[in-house]
């Protein structure tokens, strides 16, 4: 009988440890579940974001796109080809300039607001694992952020541009003709036709720096 006491004693001790071993490691495991889910959840609802944030973003962009069209088209000379049609285009951009300009800044605040949102997303998850996920934002706003800005930097120039270039036709409308068949401009005094080659020119070099900051970042143009 005690030989047998002997055997069962050191097999309980031994099985409250494993017990105790078996405990502390299942604590262990769940933990590493639960922040894995986390994770795991909170990256989900980052890509939702991303995906509906980039949505916006790019929704933005054919807005003003197809605005900025319009303005083109209303300071080119087939639409010019008459003082009654120049009064009427130089409305129109007195209207489309802010309007533009308004689109420029709903397309930056889209990032602002992303800030917000992030933060939000975020709050009381676990240090390691919102440090995964700022970073990623960090790197895509870096990334797509500075572009935006520096596109819309060459545009606000551009917009000027094509203001001036529109006050000048208004103010000289009724000096200068449209030759049908080559939609170009003849004015009745060269230091007129002087000034407006000077301004188309400036609209082009403008386009043309431009063009040379999205080439650096072409993977990335808006």
């Amino acid at each position: 009988m005690q030989k047998t006491l002997k055997f069962i004693v050191p097999a309980i001790v031994a099985v409250v440890i494993l017990g105790i071993g078996g405990g502390v490691y299942y604590k262990q495991y769940a933990a590493e579940q639960k922040e894995r889910a986390a994770r795991d959840a909170l990256n989900q609802s980052f890509e939702d974001f991303l995906n509906k944030f980039l949505q916006n973003v790019h929704a933005g962009m054919i807005d003003y796109k197809q605005e900025r069209k319009v303005l083109v088209e209303a300071t080119g000379p087939r639409n010019l080809s008459d003082p009654v049609y120049v009064e009427e285009n130089y409305q129109l951009v007195q209207m489309l300039i802010p309007s533009l300009r308004k689109r420029m800044a709903n397309v930056i605040k889209i990032f602002e607001d992303a800030e917000t949102e992030i933060a939000g997303l975020v709050e009381g998850q676990p240090e390691n694992v919102q440090t995964g996920i700022l970073k990623k934002w960090a790197d895509m706003k870096q990334a797509q952020g500075q572009v935006y800005i520096g596109y819309f930097a060459a545009e606000n120039d551009i917009l000027t541009a094509y203001e001036d270039l529109m006050r000048f036709y208004y103010n000289k409308r009724e000096t200068f003709k449209v030759v049908p068949e080559t939609h170009i401009f003849t004015f009745k005094n060269p230091e007129d036709e002087a000034e407006a080659e000077r301004l188309q020119q400036h609209i082009k070099d403008l386009y043309a720096q431009q063009d040379e900051l999205l080439k650096q970042d072409s993977d990335k143009q808006p």
